[in-house]
């Protein structure tokens, strides 16, 4: 099989709103997810295994790790 390896960067603002007795309060938190993955083609089909490390800045931030398997067809109409 033919394999390809990539290297991977989200990321993502989150901005929320909320109603408070003293107004509007508004928070934003920035995540930046770093990672890579793998992917073998078999004909049409795909095998990809992947790996990030979402990590949330701000005041709540925090940190996480993300594995996935995916098994990949052809789209067809």
């Amino acid at each position: 099989p033919i394999s390809t390896f990539n290297l991977m960067l989200e990321a993502l603002l989150e901005s929320n709103e909320q109603a408070t007795l003293n107004g509007i309060t508004r928070t934003s938190n920035v995540t930046i997810s770093p990672g890579l993955r793998k992917a073998w083609n078999f004909g049409e089909k795909q095998l990809v295994a992947g790996i990030a490390a979402p990590i949330e800045l701000g005041d709540d931030g925090g940190a996480s790790l993300l594995l996935y398997l995916s098994y990949e067809l052809p789209f067809r109409k």
